[in-house]
């Protein structure tokens, strides 16, 4: 039995997935299996895919119609055999001790999770920038420790994502664990069900992971006409796990500003390139989003004045809070101070 099963779905990178599997199989520790899960792509991936697991026997390849990353994890869950499940994305790549060291780690603490660090690799016209997330390394050894960490490491951007993690794999099928349909933030969700039972984990301060960030056909990159009401659950299932933990008076600050992200995204989403919608239909939307009611609710709570923010944001807050969707139109339009 391996002990790690590294479960990729794949979906039109063909660009990106020779390095990826590359990096996978140049990976230090060699106990693993890979499942890769073409989910119906229409470019090369599907050669790409067969063509190495000619070359190796620990991979194996599903060949399934396009049915989101979701369906493409669930099915390499149920086909997993590893003590440890590892996610890793067809558009990225890692270093080659992250297998090792972290699998190590989780031997040695006996941990359900370990969390390590992972750069942004944010790629624009100017070339590409690195930003590190990581955290200082802890064990954190019951659900306690782990809750009272939470903030911290939430706002450090490690808990967000998969693929800085080792899951281990007794653990995700005890609760069945298992992935939404959403089409983007599904590993968000994801974990949010994970957080809410998990107890022991180990946050690895080490970096092994780049995600690009900015590639053009990425789902997170593409105007999306339900971004902010995906967006609004994601932050209602954050609200209710914290609640689950009774920690709504300790983590209110956290929530307000996740409550504040999720209508940032939603307004930033309608000034993607390809959003079809008018200047006045955006300012309908815009309109919408700050009278639904949790975004309603955090706006007239927040203080301008205290919110330890920066004067842009605290100007952005102002205007929607006086409901001045004109004004604040024109300067995210022309980002004469929104950049």
């Amino acid at each position: 039995m391996a002990d790690v099963s590294i479960i990729v779905p794949i979906y039109n990178v063909e660009k990106y997935l020779d390095k990826c599997l590359s990096g996978i199989l140049s990976q230090t520790f060699q106990n693993f299996e890979v499942i890769l899960i073409n989910d119906g792509s229409q470019d090369n991936c599907k050669s790409i895919c067969d063509e190495y697991a000619k070359k190796d026997e620990r991979i194996k390849v599903i060949h399934q119609e396009n049915q989101g990353s979701g369906s493409a994890r669930n099915k390499g869950l149920e086909l997993a055999s590893g003590k440890y499940i590892y996610f890793c994305d067809a558009d990225d790549y890692m270093e080659p001790s992250l297998l090792e060291e972290n699998f190590q780690i989780a031997e040695k603490y006996g941990v359900n999770m370990v969390v390590f660090g992972y750069y942004d690799k944010v790629c624009n016209e100017n070339g590409m920038t690195m930003i590190p997330r990581t955290n200082q390394s802890i064990y954190l050894h019951d659900q306690h420790a782990f809750r009272e960490h939470f903030e911290l490491l939430f706002s450090n951007g490690v808990m967000y994502t998969l693929w800085n993690k080792l899951y281990k794999r007794d653990f995700l099928e005890k609760y069945h664990y298992r992935f939404g349909n959403e089409r983007v933030g599904q590993d968000t969700v994801f974990n949010y069900q994970v957080y809410k039972n998990i107890d022991k984990v180990y946050i690895n301060e080490k970096i092994y992971y780049h995600y690009l960030i900015g590639r053009t056909n990425s789902a997170v990159n593409k105007y999306r006409a339900d971004r902010f009401g995906l967006r609004y659950e994601e932050t209602l299932k954050l609200e209710q796990l914290i609640k689950s933990w009774n920690y709504e008076k300790k983590y209110k600050q956290l929530l307000i500003n996740d409550w504040l992200l999720t209508l940032t995204i939603g307004i930033n989403n309608l000034f993607l390139e390809k959003c079809p919608l008018s200047n006045e239909e955006k300012k309908r939307e815009i309109h919408h989003y700050i009278h639904t009611p949790k975004i309603a609710m955090v706006l007239q709570s927040v203080s301008v004045k205290t919110e330890n923010i920066s004067h842009a944001t605290k100007f952005k807050i102002f205007l929607l809070k006086k409901n001045q969707i004109n004004l604040y139109y024109r300067l995210m339009k022309y980002k004469k101070i929104f950049s």
